[in-house]
């Protein structure tokens, strides 16, 4: 184990030029400054942070007048952002009455308790930028060497504050590959039912970060064993989802290896996830994380799986989901597809994946604009074919998208005006079979 010193070189390396210019001005104006939170954490385990936290003793007004254009959202915390770097008052929290704000904030605090009040040992650690040395008042880095997740105190007092910190205990395994401590491990386990007060955008902020982890297949097992995921995706995993421990056990496993075999890619491990979910399973739990319509849409359009019969034609398909969909969603209806295969059986590429292959192959012959657009506009059908705008243009469109799709040698201008001529008198004769009928 390095001394605490040498930890400190290590970090002070990694800082970028625009923190420490940040830390000097707090300096200047007579702050003590202190790097905190999980960039230490990450440095020390050879990962690049993915951003940086200042702790310093002066209170917001001081350091908004050194930074004037600073951001306050998150001030009555004692927080301010300046060019994407958080700046945080030292400070000390009352009870956390609503399981996620403290009831009051006093600054001032010292630095050991300031990272007295964070969630884990090896997020509770400081590199003090005046003396030159690693503040370590908890064991992060004893914790770190032994790849453990530890909470700062007793665990039921930290996820009685904020139970949040349930999820974020095995998203950091996940994450890390390290061990949750036994005794955090139990307190998750028997305080999960708090985790229903958490709103469901931060639950899904974890969820998400979780299922884009190397350790994704792994955690999803661990947490429905520890009744976590039941109150977080109850549309998936409640107890009513399943019949019987050992179809539960089982469907478990199949859904955390589909996910697993997905690249690491949101929608497609989404739509791993919730492949088995009951109808409407997807769009409740939508709902409740805040998805943008944009997500949700995509993960929608995967689930619905490869519009593929026995008898279609795969060039058609593809065609058909290139139009539909584009090409993003086509690559990841393959992946999902190849991810739900060996989950089940174990074989690389479905039939399915193989005939759309087959498709793609076949397609080649036609540049995309070949079936993506219409060779002929509403005006011209409108103009030169004598429709009218409204159902019957809209129905004439489509019937001449669907037929250039399936043959794309047919998206001319001539060619498409006698489609619609054709149309108009099978649809014609449909409406007189109807009229007689009556």
């Amino acid at each position: 184990m390095l001394a605490k010193r040498d930890l400190f070189q290590k970090v002070f390396r990694k800082i970028p030029g625009q923190v420490l210019e940040i830390a000097g001005a707090l300096q200047r104006e007579g702050g003590r400054v202190y790097v905190v939170g999980g960039a230490i954490r990450d440095v020390l385990l050879g990962i690049e942070p993915k951003d940086w936290d200042l702790g310093t003793t002066l209170e917001p007004p001081q350091v908004l007048s050194v930074f004037p254009g600073a951001e306050v959202d998150g001030i009555q915390f004692g927080r301010v952002r300046i060019s994407g770097v958080d700046v945080v008052s030292l400070r000390a929290e009352g009870e956390y009455l609503d399981r996620r704000h403290p009831s009051c904030v006093e600054l001032g605090a010292t630095i050991e308790d300031d990272l007295g009040r964070r969630d884990f040992t090896v997020n509770a650690m400081a590199l003090d930028l005046h003396a030159g040395d690693l503040l370590d008042p908890f064991g992060g880095e004893a914790d770190l060497e032994g790849r453990v997740i530890r909470t700062v105190g007793e665990p039921e007092a930290r996820f009685s504050e904020d139970p949040l910190r349930i999820l974020r205990a095995f998203r950091l395994k996940a994450e890390l590959g390290f061990n949750i401590a036994p005794e955090v491990s139990r307190a998750a386990r028997n305080m999960a039912g708090l985790v229903s007060s958490v709103p469901g955008e931060r639950c899904f902020s974890e969820i998400q970060a979780i299922l884009l982890s190397p350790g994704a297949c792994p955690a999803i097992v661990e947490l429905r064993d520890a009744g976590i995921l039941q109150v977080v995706i109850p549309e998936i995993f409640g107890d009513s989802s399943f019949h019987g421990p050992n179809s539960q056990r089982s469907t478990v496993l199949h859904i955390a290896k589909t996910v697993g075999f997905c690249p690491e890619n949101l929608p497609v491990r989404l739509a791993a996830l919730f492949h088995l979910a009951p109808p409407g399973g997807w769009k409740e739990a939508s709902r409740r994380f805040g998805l943008s319509s944009k997500l949700f849409s995509h993960v929608k359009y995967l689930l619905k799986g490869i519009p593929l019969s026995t008898d279609a034609d795969p060039g058609y398909v593809v065609r058909k989901i290139l139009k539909e969909a584009g090409l993003e969603k086509f690559h990841d209806v393959i992946a999902l597809e190849i991810a739900k295969s060996l989950a089940a059986r174990g074989d690389a590429i479905p039939q399915t994946v193989v005939d759309l292959l087959a498709g793609v192959f076949s397609s080649r012959r036609y540049p995309p604009e070949s079936y993506l657009k219409l060779k002929i506009t509403g005006d011209d059908l409108m103009r030169e074919a004598g429709l009218s705008r409204g159902p019957e243009l809209g129905e004439a469109i489509e019937y001449l998208e669907e037929a250039v799709l399936r043959n794309p040698n047919q998206n001319t201008k001539e060619r498409l005006l006698l489609l619609v001529e054709e149309w108009r008198k099978k649809r014609s004769g449909s409406v007189c079979d109807e009229g007689e009928k009556k």
